[in-house]
Parts: structure tokens; sequence; C-alpha cells
């Protein structure tokens, strides 16, 4: 009958909300509803770039870092005027996290949606090429404009003088290209494009070879 007694007496105080521990469960309602709004929020960005085809992450995930992508450059535009997100950000900073929803970009067949040219040493983006919707590339492989065998083994003055190869998908049509682009154009220019007989698929590697690596080595060549 105790037992009773004090399982009733607590299901009203549960009722009025007049327990012991009432401080808490106010806490607990109010990071609920605080979390609900931070994920209204990135949800909608994840959305804004999805429907427009672009790329989420950059070259790191840090969320001061000028190459961490579009997803965390409009996180933290978005915190300039909102609270909220202020609030998220001060959170993470204050903790130390270096990957915030790290698994909203993820998926189960990397594909890669365009290329950015990185420069490293003022940790900026030069120049950048989208493939367009639906389209998708491989791994994008420089090439020297002067590709003889001692300028792939040397280190060069002009690093840009050559071209970026690589091959893309297009996922609605089902057709597939080996594409020329120029590295030292603003955008990447594309300066020749082959249709290929078949897809290759998404995560292959490329590799410049010279003439001469198949005149000296025969065994290559056969196998």
């Amino acid at each position: 009958m105790l037992s009773m007694k004090a399982w009733k007496e607590t299901e009203l105080r549960l009722k009025k909300i007049v327990t012991i521990d009432v401080s808490h469960e106010r806490v607990i309602s109010k990071e609920k509803e605080y979390l609900k709004d931070v994920l209204k929020r990135i949800m909608s960005v994840v959305k804004t770039l999805a429907i427009s085809n672009l790329a989420f992450c950059g070259g790191n995930e840090k969320i001061d870092d000028c190459n961490n992508g579009n997803f965390l450059r409009i996180i933290k535009m978005i915190a300039e005027f909102d609270p909220i997100m202020q609030e998220h950000l001060r959170r993470i900073r204050k903790k130390g996290i270096r990957r915030p929803c790290l698994g909203i970009v993820g998926e189960e067949v990397p594909r890669m949606s365009g290329v950015v040219k990185m420069d490293l040493e003022m940790e900026c983006e030069v120049s950048t090429r989208f493939y367009g919707g639906g389209r998708y590339g491989g791994e994008p492989l420089f090439v020297p404009r002067n590709a003889t065998q001692d300028h792939l083994n040397s280190d060069v003055d002009d690093e840009d003088d050559g071209f970026v190869v690589t091959y893309i998908h297009d996922e609605n049509s089902g057709e597939s290209k080996f594409i020329v682009m120029d590295a030292n154009s603003p955008c990447l220019d594309i300066v020749a494009a082959v249709k290929l007989p078949s897809r290759v698929p998404y995560g292959f590697h490329g590799l410049v070879v010279h003439q001469d690596h198949f005149s000296n080595n025969p065994k290559t060549l056969s196998g």
C-alpha cells in the first residue's frame, strides 16, 4: 500500500511538474528545443547545397579554416545573425570539436562533383570547376605541358604550366568523357573532351608515364 501511494503521488507530481528534479526537467526540455532549432538550420543548409548540386566539404573540416567548404561557410554566415547558431558554434569551439556533423555528407560511394585548385601557402582556393548536375568525376591528375622525362622528375618554376585531366560520368545520360583542363586558367577551362565508349568506375586512379619509359621497358607493354 505504501508503494502504491508513493507511486500515485509521484504520478500526480509529474503531471503538475512539481517533482524535486523539476529544474533538471526544465533544463532538459530547453536543451531539446535548442537542438531541434539547430537541426532545422543544418538541414536547411544541406537541402540548399543539395538542390544547387554544390560540394559540401573543403580541404578540411575545421570551423574557422578558410578551406572548410561550402557547408561550414554557410553555417558561419548564419551564425553572424542568428543567436541559435552563434551558441552552437560557441559550444563547438569551447569543446574543441573539429568535425561537426561529419556524417551528413557521407556516401557509400564517394563521388567528386568538381575540381578545386588550392594555394597551400596562401591557404585559399585559386580556381574551381564544377561538372554540373548529375555529373561526377574521378581523381584529377596534373600533366605538365612539357612532359619530358626530365621535367617529370624535377622541380619546375611554373608548376601550373600544364593540364588537369580526369574523366566525368553523366548519371542522367549515361555518357562518360575524358576531359582536359587548362591548369593556368581561373576556371580550369576545358580545352579538350573525348567521349568514352564505356564507363570508367568511380575511384579509378591515373598515372603520368613518359613514352621513354615504355621504350626502355618493353615488358611493360607486354604485361
